[in-house]
Order: C-alpha cells, then sequence, then structure tokens
C-alpha cells in the first residue's frame, strides 16, 4: 500500500479546541517560529489569530491561567497527550471528548501525562511489566514514585513537581484537568466553535488539493518521519485553525498523526528552491555544540532520544527543538524500535549534505 492510500482526513474539532489552549499558554513560543531561516518575511501570524488570543488572555480568571500553564506548559502539554484517542476512539465533538476523559480512570489519566513528550527513560535492565501495573507501584510506594520522577523523567525541575502533586492526588489531577476543559469550553471556546470548523473545512480542501498535486513528496513534509510513515497502517491528517507553522504529531505502532497549522499546510507545498534558505538551515543546524553532539552520538550507533535528553540534560522541549533541525536538514533519521524513538545518522550523509550546501552556495556566489 502506498503512503497516499494511507491517509484519513480527521476533521474533529477536538484538535482545535485542545490546541487553542495550547496556543493561548505559549503563544510566543508559537509566534517565534515565524523567525526561522526560510520563513521569516515569507509567511506571517494571523492577524486575526493574534487579535483573539490578546483579547482571550485578558479575559481569562486567574485560576483558569494557572490550570492552563499546569496541563499545557510547553514543556510537558500533559493536556495533549490523549491526541491519538481522539481518532482512535472517534471522538467528534467536544462534550463526547470531556465524557471520555470523565470514563477514565485517575490512573489511566496519569500514564497517559507520563508519557507526554518523548515518554519516561526506561533503562534496559529495569523490569517494566506494563505502565498500568508501574503507575500502581509509584501511587503505592512515595520513594519509588520520588525516584522514578527524578531520574526516569525529561522535565525541568518545575514540571516534575507538578507530576509529583498528580501521583500525589490523583483524583485532583483529574478534577481539575475536567474543570479547565469544562470552563474554557463553555466561557471562551463554544462562542467560536462553528467558525473554526467552517474555517478548518476550507483548508481541508486546501490539504486534500495539495495531496492530490504533489503526492508523497508533500506528505512526507507533513509526518515526523517517514520510516514511522511507512510502517503505520493509517496516516491521521488534518488541519489547525490556531498552530500557524506548527504541528501536533503523536504515532503508535499502527498510527501516525499530524494535525498542521495553516500555514505549514502552505509551506509544505513549496518547493526546495530557495537556495539560500536551504544551505542557512543547514550551517545553522551544524553551528550549534548541542546538535554536534547529537550527531557524534547518532552516527556511532542508533540511540534513543529520551537517553540523548538525559546525557545532554536537556529537557523534552530542547531536545525536540534541536532534532527538527537536524532532521529539516536531512543530516538525521529518527525511528520507532521497542517503543522507543532512535535516532541515528552516518558520517556519508552529513559530508553528502554539507558537500551539496557548499556547492549551492559558491553556484550562488558565482
Amino acid at each position: 500500500m502506498s503512503l497516499i492510500e494511507k491517509v484519513v482526513l480527521t476533521d474533529s474539532i477536538v484538535y482545535d479546541f485542545l490546541m487553542s489552549l495550547e496556543r493561548l499558554n505559549n503563544n510566543e513560543k508559537f509566534r517565534s517560529a515565524y523567525d526561522k531561516p526560510g520563513i521569516k518575511n515569507k509567511f506571517y501570524p494571523s492577524p486575526e489569530l493574534v487579535a483573539w488570543i490578546n483579547e482571550t488572555l485578558q479575559e481569562l480568571p486567574e485560576d483558569i491561567k494557572e490550570l492552563m500553564d499546569k496541563y499545557f506548559h510547553w514543556e510537558t502539554s500533559f493536556g495533549l497527550c490523549l491526541a491519538l484517542n481522539i481518532v482512535r476512539h472517534d471522538i467528534k465533538s467536544v462534550e463526547e471528548f470531556i465524557n471520555f476523559i470523565r470514563n477514565m480512570s485517575e490512573k489511566e489519566l496519569l500514564q497517559h501525562f507520563i508519557c507526554s513528550g518523548f515518554g519516561p527513560i526506561i533503562e534496559k535492565d529495569e523490569k517494566v511489566e506494563s505502565f498500568e501495573k508501574l503507575i500502581e507501584e509509584l501511587i503505592d510506594d512515595q520513594e519509588k514514585m520520588l525516584m522514578f520522577i527524578s531520574k526516569n523523567l525529561l522535565f525541568p525541575v518545575e514540571q516534575k513537581a507538578v507530576v509529583l502533586e498528580f501521583f500525589s492526588d490523583p483524583s485532583k489531577a483529574k478534577q481539575d484537568y475536567l474543570y479547565l476543559l469544562e470552563w474554557y469550553y463553555e466561557h471562551i471556546f463554544k462562542p467560536i466553535e462553528d467558525k473554526v470548523k467552517k474555517s478548518n473545512q476550507n483548508y481541508l480542501r486546501f490539504l486534500e488539493g495539495y495531496l492530490n498535486d504533489y503526492g508523497e513528496e508533500y506528505l512526507k513534509k507533513l509526518v515526523l518521519s517517514q520510516e514511522f510513515a511507512m510502517k503505520a497502517e493509517k496516516i491521521v491528517l488534518g488541519v489547525s485553525y490556531f498552530y500557524g507553522l506548527s504541528s501536533l504529531s503523536s504515532i503508535n505502532d499502527d498510527m501516525v498523526m499530524s494535525i498542521n497549522g495553516y500555514d505549514r499546510i502552505h509551506k509544505a507545498a513549496e518547493k526546495k528552491d530557495d537556495t539560500l534558505s536551504c544551505v542557512s538551515l543547514l550551517f545553522k543546524s551544524l553551528g550549534n555544540e548541542i546538535r554536534i553532539q547529537i550527531l557524534k552520538a547518532a552516527v556511532k550507533e542508533k540511540i534513543d532520544v529520551s537517553d540523548l535528553g538525559r546525557t545532554l540534560k536537556l529537557s523534552n522541549s530542547e531536545i525536540s527543538h534541536h532534532i527538527w533541525y537536524l532532521i529539516e536538514s536531512d543530516l538525521i533519521k529518527i525511528e520507532k524500535a521497542d517503543k522507543r524513538l532512535m535516532v541515528s545518522s552516518d558520517v556519508n550523509t552529513i559530508k553528502a549534505s554539507v558537500e551539496k550546501a557548499l556547492e549551492k552556495l559558491i553556484n550562488t556566489l558565482g
């Protein structure tokens, strides 16, 4: 089966419900994507969206802002970690999603929370029968819980404290999340829901058109990894009013999902003929000490992204940032093995990329 034949388009509004919370809480992070090489002065944040964000942030009560920062913090994004369940359970409405969470056990919700980002570091010699069993053990054994949070999670200290709070009172963790979702839907999202749905339908047509026109080459630019897509049974694509140049990506053994901001949909349709931008991106990727360390490790062997993060003392968002540059520059490959995200590279690939970039640069100067 070809990659295109695996594609399923989703129009569930639940994604944008959750992604709007993420955008509100991390607007500056999303805006900074427009300053990257090859993007600056070519794409701009939507003025309409910017105005909505500014107005909405002024309306939010302090307790809601605090909960937003707890569940939709840039480093953890706990509130988004159920994204694959929206497709898997065919959840179409916000009310359905809230009921789905309400019927979920507290332990299952905690399991999703600790798997946020690249997931916990599990050593090869650590015996973990299942994450369900692990959660029970951590709740029952405070010393083990403290050790696990400190040693196995790629979160900054402040966010590890949030996880500790979740485990100390799982019921409150669930109820606070539900309260945030219910309040936000009723007071903020519901009034704009129909407008967002209509806009997303238009952009789904753009997405479908690009897939028809450019096929697999376009699709490969939207998914996190071509290797993931080739192994998956289903590739779920969607659009987001709130995500701009960014995307929400998630993978499982049988599914790859990518919900893309409007500008990302258009950017992926561009041909890579902006020589200076491509050259600039590659040398920016190589001009960073941490990314050089990642390359050195990836050349030696396939290495777990979580292990890299711990070795280099990087959080989830920091390692994601550096991996993005290296993938975009075609310097590393990322794949899944035994439920772990692995990166790899080789000297010949790096050499070929650098020589190609130098040739382009010299031709441009000449």
